[in-house]
């Protein structure tokens, strides 16, 4: 048997509008390729570490995030909370993070253009 009562936070914690995911990904692609153009010296240590391991993960730039510790389901975990907020993350996260993984492919396949 499963709680099915709503977690009271889940509404400070909403996804981002359609807008927002745009934004975001808008965002990270823009990241790409700074990255791919002039290395990660100049990012790594600025941005994020979520921005960081995101990149890193649409580049597939393994060797970031092993020195962040990081791998694709923590990144895809991180990142379901920040796009689909507490409920939808934890929603997104009990279906092996589908949601997410798939977003993040539609960004990979703008970044590597």
């Amino acid at each position: 048997m499963t709680d099915s009562t709503p977690n009271p936070l889940a509404a400070l914690f909403p996804g981002l509008t359609d807008d927002r995911l745009q934004q975001r990904r808008d965002e990270l692609v823009a990241r790409c390729a700074a990255v791919r153009a002039d290395g990660w010296d100049d990012y790594r240590y600025v941005w994020s570490t979520g921005e960081v391991v995101a990149v890193a993960y649409l580049l597939d730039s393994r060797d970031v995030l092993a020195q962040v510790d990081e791998d694709e389901t923590s990144v895809l975990g991180r990142w379901a909370y920040d796009l689909w907020g507490m409920a939808g993350g934890q929603e997104d996260e009990a279906a092996d993070l589908r949601r997410t993984r798939k977003w993040f492919l539609e960004t990979r396949s703008m970044a590597l253009q």
